[in-house]
């Protein structure tokens, strides 16, 4: 009998809705001891004590932080020894310049408009 016909006849015969007695269903016992499991293909209980094996598989880097190292010396020498040049004229230093302008054309301006002012009154 297959399981797909044994559901059938449960829903059929009514069993599927019953109540499940928890009590009387049998629980299994777990024992550590019992437990094993399988390393290297040989069989070995859970609570044996496994000696954990170090490996060490990490590459040695230090060839590669020293050339690192010596690249990034000699950068820094490189860079140090470019000359100071002339500090350029940035758009700062522009900018100060032009609002000076434009303030001082704004204060001939408001002279004109007050001497305009005082003759009006």
């Amino acid at each position: 009998m297959s399981e797909l016909s044994a559901y059938e006849k449960m829903f059929e015969d009514g069993t599927a809705y019953k109540k499940i007695d928890m009590n009387k269903i049998q629980q299994q016992e777990y024992s550590g001891a019992t437990a094993s499991v399988k390393l290297d293909g040989k069989e070995a209980p859970l609570d044996d004590v496994v000696e954990n094996q170090v490996v060490d598989d990490e590459p040695d880097w230090s060839a590669v932080d020293e050339a690192m190292q010596r690249r990034m010396n000699a950068l820094k020498e490189k860079a140090s020894n470019i000359p100071a040049k002339k500090k350029p004229v940035t758009n700062e230093s522009k900018e100060i310049a032009s609002l000076k302008k434009r303030v001082a054309k704004l204060e001939e301006a408001l002279i004109l408009v007050m001497e305009t002012h005082e003759k009006l009154l």
